[in-house]
């Protein structure tokens, strides 16, 4: 099994799932097309019961469907039955994917293996009682029914499992972001309350070299931080060596911010 996984995992990706499930609606429709072509030239006005379609029925009902299907109903169910050997295959795939895509384990890709396994031993039973009908093979008939049954069981639960790891995969980003989202909540109120100590500090350095500020300003300009840190009115040395005020308080503050950020990231 696991040499198996290791040969889909690098399948499993977004384009080959929904390539696979294309695929399978596809074959599924061209399944009926035989059973559809035989309703219109006999008349009828629904689809026949096939075998496929019967969840549970003993040998006499599986015969008695037969029967009722009549010669042309037989060879239409012939025809479907080829293309139902592409399908188990296109399933397995495309159940199996989405939990390898996940990073979920080798052990994900049995349920689909049960149900692909299954879903064959049932075409080719179908297609054995199809072959020799009018005559009856009562075991033949059963296995189809019962590996039908399996079947059903193994792709619901395959079903069933992918939507519980792709739910609890989003649950599991949900909490990181939401995690992120507090870390990064309780990181802006600590900048926020300790910003104009922090930025008085630092006003000290770069005062020693006013030309490394107008460096910071044209390289770091940024609008919002600067509507941001209009509020802050903190007051810098902002006098050159001439005597002059050189840089406004704004612009001042937005270059600390800047400085600030620079340095954590």
């Amino acid at each position: 099994m696991k040499q198996l996984y290791h040969l889909l995992k690098p399948l499993a990706n977004i384009y080959m799932i929904i390539l696979l499930w294309s695929l399978s609606i596809l074959n599924l429709y061209v399944f009926y097309i035989p059973l559809k072509n035989y309703t219109t030239s006999a008349g009828l006005h629904t689809l026949p019961i096939v075998l496929d379609q019967m969840n549970y029925y003993t040998s006499d009902e599986g015969y008695q469907a037969l029967t009722r299907l009549g010669n042309d109903g037989r060879n239409a169910y012939r025809l479907s039955n080829y293309t139902d050997f592409i399908l188990p295959f296109l399933l397995f795939l495309s159940l199996s994917l989405p939990n390898l895509a996940l990073g979920k384990g080798s052990r994900y890709i049995i349920s689909p293996m049960i149900y692909m396994i299954s879903d064959y031993i049932e075409n080719i039973a179908e297609k054995y009682v199809l072959e020799i009908y009018p005559k009856r093979n009562d075991s033949i008939m059963m296995l189809a029914c019962y590996s039908g049954l399996i079947k059903m069981i193994f792709v619901c639960g395959s079903l069933i499992m992918n939507s519980v790891s792709i739910s609890s995969n989003n649950t599991r980003l949900l909490d990181l972001l939401l995690k992120a989202t507090r870390t990064s909540n309780e990181n802006l109120h600590s900048h926020h309350t300790n910003i104009k100590k922090t930025i008085q500090v630092l006003a000290q350095v770069l005062d020693k070299d006013n030309l490394s500020v107008l460096h910071y300003i044209a390289y770091y300009n940024n609008l919002y931080i600067c509507r941001k840190l209009a509020d802050e009115n903190c007051d810098f040395n902002t006098v050159g060596n001439n005597g002059k005020t050189i840089i406004n308080e704004d612009t001042q503050s937005l270059l600390i911010y800047l400085f600030i950020i620079k340095i954590i990231s």
